[in-house]
C-alpha cells in the first residue's frame, strides 16, 4: 500500500510474505526508483536524485518506530511528511 506521497514522492510498503529483509520502504518520485532501509534511513537501491533522497531520509526520521510498527504488524496508515 502506498503510506505517503508529498512533493511527487510516492512511499509504499509491502506486505511482508511478498518482502524480505530488513525492513524498507519502497519509494519512487518520476521514473526514478528506491529501496530504504527504515532503522538506517539509507538508500539501499536505486537512483533518486539528492534532493528526494533527503527528503525521504527526512520522512523517515519522521516516522521511524512507526515504519517499524507498521512492517512488524502490517496494519498499514498513511503519514504525513512534516517540513
Amino acid at each position: 500500500p502506498i503510506i505517503a506521497r508529498f512533493y511527487d514522492i510516492v512511499v509504499k510498503m509491502h506486505y511482508m510474505e511478498d518482502e524480505h529483509k530488513p525492513p524498507h520502504v519502497r519509494v519512487r518520485y518520476n521514473w526514478h526508483e528506491g529501496v530504504f532501509n527504515i532503522a538506517t534511513g539509507n538508500m539501499t537501491r536505486g537512483n533518486l536524485p539528492k534532493n528526494a533522497i533527503r527528503l525521504v531520509k527526512d520522512f523517515i526520521s519522521q516516522h521511524r518506530e512507526r515504519l517499524l510498527a507498521m512492517w512488524e504488524n502490517q496494519d498499514f496508515e498513511t503519514l504525513e511528511f512534516r517540513e
